[in-house]
């Protein structure tokens, strides 16, 4: 039978009903639209409550002391049952740069755990694999593994993914790593979508690759050249560019709250998806963990490698709404920038916002974007 859950409101929607059957969003209407609803079971425990597209995320390491790049894939199903309570409809386990029999090793697990998430039944969609490296150059190579650094070519590209090409969905990459911006239409024919990161990237080189098929820069602001007024850098190219998306971190650690308010003025919130970049501590006391089977530790929920540089996040999408809300972002932006544009980001098309056709996955909130359930 179909069932109508009644809602405040729903997100970037006039409507306050939606018509759910067989785990789809039918269709939405009026609470106050008596005939529409004759066939519905009515719901209405939520008539106090937003509903929220389940959040997106494309870009995670690890959390709740599982590291995506060394577990199994019944680990990832866990890990996929525990987002899910944080609002999680979907999400994308990020491989930092890995050498090659690693690589393919993490890609396996995940096709494995992408079978087994496939349903959705009160756990996260794991939605194929976002690959950060390894056609990267060390100057910003972050808190990533630089031993594990090659050359954008066809050949190491299948040395690096084997028969697990397909479960990589998106790439991090340098512009400046050799070959890499004549490889960008040869990831996009294979509908990898190319995000531009961890690079000493002029703007002008930024914007060729943007040409070239590149949609987006990662963790905006981090580990990338900075904004300078007579040379823009990745960062002034991605805030100057209409086009592209700009993912970025908002636990207020890796970025100050001005500068994410500045971002998203500059892109507006249409162009903006909000990442984690957790690891296996989000969501865990502080001590020694890993990120991709590399030692790093966390202090008062600070994740930094051994030489101090900072690390992954510790934060889950949950919080990162609270933080957009203080930023002065409302929940129809926040929508977009927690789930429309992630999925957008992550080539998947029935997840990502409230309307008919797509999965029902709602993250049921607040008016202070406290998460209250997810249906």
């Amino acid at each position: 039978m179909k069932k109508a859950y009644i809602f405040k409101k729903i997100t970037n929607n006039t409507d306050n009903c939606l018509i759910i059957e067989d785990n789809k969003i039918i269709d939405t209407c009026q609470s106050d639209y008596v005939d529409f609803l004759m066939d519905c079971e009515i719901v209405s425990d939520y008539e106090n409550y937003i509903a929220m597209p389940g959040f997106i995320d494309c870009h995670m390491h690890g959390a709740l002391g599982i590291d995506v790049s060394t577990c199994t894939a019944e680990e990832l199903v866990e890990l996929a049952k525990g987002l899910y309570k944080h609002g999680v409809a979907a999400f994308m386990p990020t491989i930092p740069a890995a050498m090659p029999e690693q690589n393919k090793n993490t890609l396996k697990e995940i096709k494995k755990a992408m079978e087994l998430t496939k349903d959705g039944d009160n756990m996260s969609l794991i939605i194929g694999c976002h690959m950060e490296g390894p056609f990267m150059c060390p100057k910003y190579k972050g808190a990533l593994d630089e031993n594990a650094f090659c050359d954008a070519t066809v050949e190491n590209w299948n040395e690096l993914t084997g028969e697990y090409a397909d479960v990589v969905k998106r790439i991090t990459a340098d512009p400046l790593c050799d070959g890499l911006i004549d490889m960008i239409p040869y990831f996009t024919e294979h509908n990898i979508q190319v995000s531009l990161g961890h690079t000493d990237a002029t703007a002008d080189v930024i914007y060729e690759a943007f040409e070239k098929g590149a949609t987006s820069v990662t963790h905006l602001y981090n580990a990338m050249s900075p904004l300078h007024h007579r040379e823009p850098g990745t960062v002034g190219a991605a805030l100057s560019s209409d086009e592209t998306y700009a993912e970025i971190i908002t636990d207020f650690l890796h970025v100050n709250p001005k500068a994410v308010k500045l971002a998203i003025k500059a892109k507006t919130p249409s162009k903006i998806a909000v990442i984690t970049d957790s690891c296996q501590a989000a969501g865990m006391p502080d001590g020694e963990y890993v990120l991709g089977g590399r030692l790093m530790y966390v202090i008062n929920g600070e994740a930094r490698m051994p030489e101090g540089q900072l690390a992954s996040s510790t934060v889950f999408m949950d919080k990162e709404l609270k933080n957009l809300l203080y930023l002065g972002f409302n929940l129809d932006d926040c929508a977009l920038m927690l789930s429309t544009n992630p999925a957008y980001l992550s080539g998947i098309e029935c997840l990502g916002t409230l309307e008919p056709g797509k999965m029902a996955v709602i993250s049921v909130v607040d008016n202070n974007g406290d998460l209250i359930t997810v249906l």
